[in-house]
């Protein structure tokens, strides 16, 4: 090794950490987002399926009442 390349490889090794924990970070934030959306599709047909549920009940309840 020469001196000339010594800093450099000292810079790499110094630096190597941060690379990693930031490669790891962007697919976590990467799968976070997919895992949101899935969570908002979620939410909103939990919401039409309850609309529908309650709308089925609705419906039933003034049928036995007649």
């Amino acid at each position: 090794m020469t001196d000339a390349a010594s800093p450099y490889l000292a810079l790499r090794e110094a630096v190597r950490p941060a690379i990693l924990a930031h490669r790891l970070l962007a697919g976590d934030q990467e799968r976070a987002g997919s895992l949101a959306a899935e969570c908002e599709d979620l939410l909103f047909l939990t919401g039409e399926l309850l609309k529908a549920a309650g709308r089925e009940i609705g419906r039933a309840s003034c049928r036995e009442r007649v």
